[in-house]
């Protein structure tokens, strides 16, 4: 049935897929049938897309196989380059690599210590529609080199997951189902 509420869901459902810039929806109204026509019109993005940038991040650390913060006695300055590859295999997947290196103190910020150099990187593929129509399939892996923030040694800590993503009740609750090796 025809709810003028849920286009507006729809256009989100679109633009959650991460390939389009633009999402315009035309309704056409046929009373004498008691049809509403719908017609989602989209502007794909670029294929592929580089970034660059530098950060400073403070009191927190991001674990790579969860993405969690925790708080924590360090601080680092880092570069962050990616690059992202869209409409892999004439479909909506994409394959993004990240580069993050990082020169880390550990004291409080905006506390100096000897400097330890660190680096993450990451790389992950995701195909939505894989397996079911709004469910999203990933596969991610990350290497993170530099000092474990408690306990000052320098680890190396790699991971692999792979698994599936969807999302309901218009996007409030998000549900993940995973293996993952760390």
């Amino acid at each position: 049935r025809y709810d003028p509420k849920a286009l507006g869901e729809a256009q989100g459902e679109v633009y959650a897929m991460g390939a389009f810039s633009a999402a315009q929806i035309h309704e056409t109204v046929r009373p004498e049938a008691r049809v509403v026509d719908i017609e989602i019109q989209v502007t794909p993005l670029d294929p592929s897309a580089l970034r660059l940038s530098i950060g400073v991040m403070s009191g927190a650390v991001q674990r790579t196989s969860t993405s969690e913060l925790a708080s924590v006695p360090q601080w680092d300055v880092h570069l962050v380059a990616s690059y992202e590859r869209r409409h892999l295999f004439g479909s909506l997947a994409r394959v993004r690599i990240e580069e993050r290196p990082r020169v880390i103190y550990n004291r409080v910020f905006p506390r100096f210590a000897p400097p330890t150099f660190g680096n993450i990187v990451k790389l992950t593929l995701t195909h939505p529609g894989l397996l079911e129509r709004r469910t999203e399939s990933f596969f991610e892996s990350a290497w993170d080199y530099g000092p474990e923030p408690f306990l000052q040694f320098i680890r190396s800590d790699i991971f692999f997951r792979v698994g599936s993503r969807r999302r309901f009740f218009r996007g409030t609750l998000t549900t993940t189902l995973a293996l993952q090796q760390d």
